[in-house]
């Protein structure tokens, strides 16, 4: 039987330093991103048009003005709590292409970032600290309906202004991990990645292959 998640409480909890995982200026920071189709993406951006049903914790809410101040975008980093290795290319390769169970390296011309934060990031652990079940939420917010974790990002955001964002634990691949980023991170982003390249280069063929025959996925050059 599939646990379901509840609406979170009106009050969430008072945040407690066990909550909140900082994400040091050494951190790989990991994202794939479209570079064509209709609404093509660059590395650096927040997508602020939202909700979209593919969007886990899109907080988007209200007018549209205000729908088109919030923003988000959803990465994957080297390392989490306790320092546990993140491969950041594998978290984003089986959260973007481990639904279809294809790697297609050319349709939308998927390019693969990396870089590290100017600043410290403050996320909200929702998956190995202990505030998810203080705030009565389960593991669903992160495996199960969508439209049920918006809502407990939405809450979230409004609540606790300081948080950057959430570090959650992968729907396709639990053993890693994986985080979205609220507009209020763009000041930590620098001005320059550490990589930047399609997804198709050569150079990313020797890991892309390693990860499709590791889980089993079709990889479309």
């Amino acid at each position: 039987m599939t646990t379901r998640l509840p609406p979170p409480p009106e009050e969430l909890p008072q945040l407690r330093r066990s909550d909140v995982l900082h994400l040091g200026r050494s951190t790989d920071i990991g994202r794939i991103y479209f570079n064509a189709g209709a609404h093509p993406q660059s590395w650096h951006r927040f997508r602020s048009d939202g909700p979209v049903s593919s969007g886990r914790f899109d907080h988007h809410r209200g007018s549209t003005r205000e729908r088109l101040r919030r923003g988000i975008r959803y990465d994957a980093p080297s390392r989490g709590r306790g320092q546990r290795p993140n491969d950041p290319l594998e978290a984003c390769v089986l959260e973007v292409f481990g639904s279809t169970r294809t790697i297609d390296l050319s349709t939308l011309a998927p390019w693969f970032v990396l870089w590290r934060p100017t600043r410290p990031l403050l996320l909200l652990d929702l998956v190995d600290g202990p505030w998810l079940s203080r705030a009565g939420g389960n593991g669903a917010i992160s495996t199960g309906p969508r439209a049920a974790a918006r809502a407990w990002s939405r809450h979230i955001y409004e609540q606790y202004s300081d948080v950057d964002g959430l570090y959650y634990q992968s729907s396709n691949l639990p053993s890693h991990r994986c985080m979205a980023l609220y507009e209020r991170a763009a000041d930590a982003l620098p001005s320059s990645y550490r990589l930047n390249m399609p997804l198709n280069h050569p150079g990313l063929r020797p890991a892309l292959r390693r990860i499709a025959i590791k889980y089993d996925l079709r990889l479309v050059l």
